[in-house]
């Protein structure tokens, strides 16, 4: 998904994420159109290694629906997992569920018509199906949401410019035995100066 700003217009991209779509005065959301883009949480083979392979790349695809104040309501329109390797892994929810009282994942910006990558750390929890995009692929069972990230003391630092904390479990349906699962664990958020590109 993801977008690119010309203007005060949004045209779509895709490989960029966040990084200027939520990065650079958009539309506001008051405005006929919606701000729309992609966040990515990136799943490390060492959680608190950021050079550590990439296991799992989570992407979720959102959309603004509604505002109150300088918290936006995001639809989350489709999710994304990847399961990076030779090739990658790769399946799709296009409707996923939120498990709030509207839909909608509510998030506190500084400024609502430029929200940043690092206001997205808290995600919602989310279950649900996704489809195989390869042939001959299993579907996956998901299961993940956003934990309060605990900073190590000084003088360690987070191990990501941007750190978040989730909890997930990947299953294949018909298994027993995640392929992928951890608890309260960092992962990395990137920033908005970096394309989103393979890993």
């Amino acid at each position: 998904m993801g977008a690119r700003v010309t203007g005060r217009s949004i045209v779509g991209t895709t490989g960029w994420g966040l990084i200027v779509a939520f990065g650079l005065g958009l539309v506001p959301v008051s405005s006929a159109d919606p701000i729309t883009g992609d966040i990515e949480y990136l799943i490390h083979e060492t959680p608190t290694d950021p050079n550590s392979p990439v296991d799992f790349r989570i992407k979720l695809s959102l959309e603004s629906s509604d505002q109150d104040g300088n918290e936006i309501g995001w639809d989350i329109t489709s999710i994304e997992i990847r399961e990076v390797g030779d090739p990658d892994a790769v399946w799709v929810d296009d409707d996923p569920i939120v498990p709030t009282e509207d839909g909608l994942w509510w998030v506190v910006h500084n400024n609502p018509n430029d929200p940043q990558n690092a206001e997205f750390t808290m995600p919602p929890r989310l279950q649900g199906t996704a489809g195989a995009q390869q042939l001959a692929g299993d579907d996956l069972d998901y299961d993940f949401e956003g934990e309060t990230y605990t900073a190590p003391e000084a003088p360690e630092e987070p191990p990501y410019q941007i750190t978040a904390a989730l909890d997930y479990t990947f299953t294949l349906v018909g298994s027993n035995d995640p392929i992928g699962s951890n608890e309260d664990e960092p992962v990395e958020i990137p920033p908005e100066d970096e394309p989103k590109g393979p890993i």
